[in-house]
């Protein structure tokens, strides 16, 4: 049985190909005559096109490479430069180290070298002084929080000013 759509046949017979649709030929261009020079020259350009485009995607690749290679080198500088500040900084803490425990030493030999009685000594001697009186010393009291000396910083001037002190310096002003 034959359907309008479709070329199935029921049963076991074969199909009826008179009817059938059969898609025309395609032959390669080197089998057409007269073809031959076009295709050649087709072929050629389509070669050289390749090759241009395997070129320039080596020269991408190569570029992307050297690009990447500088990175890893600049990146490797930078961690041997800090590497070896890193190594001066911990040679100059030693330093500071060792300079504030001969310091410290230098500091106590001189108080404990030092002579109070000597001292009295050369200052009346030598230089004409005397001991005060007991009616010229006066006692302080110091309280315990003074113990310590307070430096005052300098304060820098505050260089923003609102809109509000504008009207402030203006109202003193008058």
């Amino acid at each position: 049985m034959k359907q309008e759509s479709s070329y199935y046949v029921y049963g076991s017979g074969a199909p009826d190909l008179q009817h059938a649709p059969i898609p025309p030929l395609h032959l390669p261009e080197e089998l057409v005559p007269g073809t031959e020079d076009l295709s050649k020259t087709r072929r050629r350009q389509q070669r050289r096109e390749a090759q241009k485009r395997n070129l320039l995607f080596k020269l991408q690749l190569l570029a992307c490479t050297m690009v990447f290679f500088i990175g890893c080198l600049i990146l490797m500088v930078g961690y041997s430069t800090v590497g070896v500040q890193q190594k001066n900084i911990e040679d100059l803490n030693k330093s500071l180290q060792s300079l504030q425990k001969k310091n410290a030493l230098i500091e106590s030999e001189i108080n404990r070298n030092m002579d109070l009685h000597a001292l009295e000594e050369k200052a009346t001697q030598q230089l004409g002084m005397i001991r005060p009186g007991g009616h010229q010393i006066i006692p302080i009291e110091i309280s315990k929080s003074s113990h310590t000396v307070r430096h005052t910083t300098h304060q820098p001037r505050q260089t923003k000013a609102s809109f509000l002190s504008f009207f402030q310096t203006l109202i003193k002003g008058w």
